[in-house]
């Protein structure tokens, strides 16, 4: 099994803390995206994973193998950089042989596998071109073949999509996730762009400063996170400050839920703008409309209710678009979500889901 286990790894750089004590399981052929702000030490774990780092402390293991003793070169893994790294003077059947060539196959083996990565990334047509020839999408292919073609245990992919555009991305997306799955590759992948994340992973572990904050399914994260930065980080939230007294749930503006089994003090909720209905023309309206955003299939509102700013977003077709300064009502789902006090960045906050 590629069962890739990491176990209290810290990491400082100088005075600065890059990761303090991270444990995480990454199960046999699943698919989990490291997600949080640059500098949260996403990518410095990536590279003590692939060798290329030493961590201070802690160990990396695949099965019941540790390997963070051993070379970058005898750890079978695989690693796809965001800069694609790819030789210029090497055509792409070059490029994809020569891992191979340093790991001693013989040349019969070497055509086969290359033979057969090309034809997984269909780039078989071009496999006598040079980097230079391709495209970003078509470099970016040769590189994630050139991974795959020494068969890892473990693929690392470094925020592999982010130099290309939005349409070029969006589609190998797609095509790195049906891959994936093909093969049942144990994977890694960094990013900081939240819908890559959500598409992408079977779980996203959230990092910040260091630390990691919560690691779930993408469903769970969004729809119910424990912490307000997982809350804020993972796509548009309305966090608002509520009091509980005697049972009742006091909104800023006034409205009052009922709220059994929540002692009495400050509530933070997470309340999604798609969870927020909007009644246009109401005879209790008790919101102002600040902002509109046309999205073509969406539209987002900016509205005021009392001193409170809401964020509120719409269908886009076959509803009426609503103007700055008409009077709504915004209501809010009879049940949102209750945030828990956020961990103190200074100590660890690792966990370990299945």
């Amino acid at each position: 099994m590629a069962e890739l286990t990491i176990s209290n790894v810290r990491k400082t750089f100088d005075a600065v803390v890059a990761l303090a004590g991270a444990n995480i399981t990454v199960h046999d052929g699943e698919f989990l995206t490291l997600l949080g702000p640059s500098g949260c030490g996403k990518t410095t774990l990536l590279r003590i994973i692939a060798g290329i780092t030493e961590q201070d402390t802690g160990e990396v293991s695949i099965g019941e193998q540790r390997i963070d003793h051993l070379p970058p070169e005898r750890r079978n893994i695989g690693m796809v950089f965001q800069s694609y790294a790819l030789f210029p003077h090497m055509t792409v059947r070059g490029n994809l042989a020569f891992g191979l060539r340093m790991r001693g196959v013989n040349r019969s083996e070497i055509e086969r596998r290359v033979g057969e990565v090309l034809e997984l990334v269909d780039l078989a047509g071009l496999a006598n071109r040079f980097p230079k020839q391709l495209s970003g999408g078509q470099q970016q292919r040769v590189a994630l073949a050139r991974a795959l073609v020494i068969e890892p245990e473990v693929l690392l992919l470094d925020e592999p999509l982010s130099n290309l555009d939005a349409k070029l991305r969006e589609s190998l997306r797609e095509d790195l996730r049906d891959l994936q799955r093909q093969l049942g590759t144990t994977s890694i992948y960094v990013t900081h762009d939240q819908a890559e994340a959500m598409a992408l992973a079977d779980r996203i572990v959230v990092m910040n400063f260091g630390h990691v904050v919560e690691v779930g399914a993408p469903v769970t994260l969004y729809r119910q996170p424990k912490y307000r930065f997982t809350a804020e980080f993972l796509g548009n939230t309305n966090v608002i400050e509520t009091q509980a007294r005697g049972g009742v749930l006091e909104l800023p503006w006034g409205e009052r839920r009922a709220s059994r089994g929540l002692r009495d003090g400050k509530v933070t909720l997470s309340v999604r703008p798609e969870d927020i209905q909007l009644e246009p023309h109401a005879d209790d309206g008790n919101a102002i409309v600040e902002a509109v955003t046309f999205l073509g299939s969406l539209v987002q509102y900016q509205v005021r209710v009392a001193e409170t700013q809401l964020r509120i977003q719409t269908a886009g077709k076959g509803v009426e678009i609503l103007k700055v300064n008409d009077r709504v009502k915004a209501v809010l789902p009879e049940t949102p979500h209750i945030l828990a006090e956020d961990a103190p960045q200074q100590a660890s906050m690792s966990v370990v889901e299945k």
